[in-house]
């Protein structure tokens, strides 16, 4: 049994991983509770099956906290923790980037996760504080991609750039056309997004050819899915998939 965590802007995302089995439970830890909690959970406290005896993670955040996530489990008891780091190749997959440390481990991981959910590849839209949109060709080439913000970035720069706007993105669905301040914030927000991602999986579909997959995951893609058009597979926990594959191949 492993300990998968993502790191990731907003929060830490953790999994039970089980060889053979593969993502058993899921759960997630806000950063200002993170050295209880997560020795808490490292212990196997009100975890089932549990504990486990290592862990392996990715992240987009310092290596202080980093190792302030390293410190955290070893007062649960584990102290083999693995780091995955963006590479120029993994489980068959080829990076598309010119530097492909400069990919984020988050997207590298998803990428990774992908491999077994679309097999001849295809599009993958991470949407959580960012959202990003890659491709991958059939041949298992990744493709590169795009990235830009959030419902929450977006709101909050709104908000911030203006004197009497209340933003809430993250509120009831949007209204289209908004017939409020707050409806037409929230339609602009949301369905500017859905169009986006469109966008850009037909530049990417037709201009380098990604496979026939759409995969969706993060923790704002079940809201955005029924604005967004064709056919989108929800996988929720993509990353921690791909950690968890990325685990089980070496060892």
């Amino acid at each position: 049994m492993k300990l998968l965590l993502d790191l990731g802007n907003s929060a830490l995302k953790w999994g039970l991983w089980a060889q053979g089995r593969g993502l058993l439970r899921v759960g997630r830890i806000g950063y200002d509770a993170l050295p209880d909690s997560l020795g808490a959970l490292a212990k196997g406290e009100g975890v089932e099956p549990a504990p486990v005896s290592s862990a392996v993670a990715a992240s987009v955040i310092s290596q202080a906290w980093e190792r302030r996530v390293e410190q955290a489990l070893k007062t649960g008891g584990i102290h083999d923790v693995e780091w995955l780091r963006s590479g120029r190749s993994a489980l068959g997959l080829e990076s598309g980037y010119h530097e492909p440390t400069e990919l984020g481990a988050d997207r590298w991981a998803a990428l990774l996760g992908s491999l077994q959910r679309a097999p001849c590849g295809g599009i993958i839209v991470d949407i959580g504080t960012a959202v990003t949109v890659d491709g991958v060709d059939p041949q298992g080439r990744h493709l590169g991609g795009a990235i830009f913000p959030g419902a929450g970035l977006l709101g909050a720069s709104l908000g911030s750039g203006t004197v009497r706007l209340s933003v809430d993105p993250e509120g009831e669905a949007p209204v289209l056309p908004g017939r409020s301040t707050q409806e037409g914030i929230s339609a602009g927000i949301r369905y500017g997004l859905a169009g986006a991602i469109d966008r850009l999986e037909c530049e990417l579909e037709a201009g380098r050819r990604a496979g026939p997959a759409r995969i969706l995951t993060g923790g704002g893609a079940a809201p955005l899915a029924p604005l967004l058009s064709g056919s989108w597979r929800l996988v929720p926990h993509l990353v921690l998939e791909g950690l968890g594959r990325w685990a089980e191949a070496h060892g």
